[in-house]
């Protein structure tokens, strides 16, 4: 099943200009899968960082999971 991220994280690869990006929404309607599945069907090498579920990778690289302001740099999808 298709989804609407699916097609941007298309477009997101194939531009030029691509910056980071970080996948925001609603809990439970397939952020996860979509992003993992993607990663596997378009690029080479995958990995997957899931500061939810381990969360001793967030003291390792000091990352908080609810920035008052997001880098400008990053691009995001609703």
């Amino acid at each position: 099943m298709e989804h609407e991220i699916d097609a941007k994280l298309v477009g997101w690869k194939k531009s030029e200009f691509r910056k980071p990006l970080m996948i925001r929404g609603a809990r439970q309607v397939g952020k996860t899968f979509s992003v993992s599945r993607f990663g596997e069907n378009h690029f080479e090498t995958f990995v997957k960082l899931d500061f939810e579920r381990d969360r001793t990778g967030r003291k390792v690289l000091h990352v908080n999971l609810i920035p008052l302001e997001p880098p400008p740099s990053f691009r995001f999808y609703r």
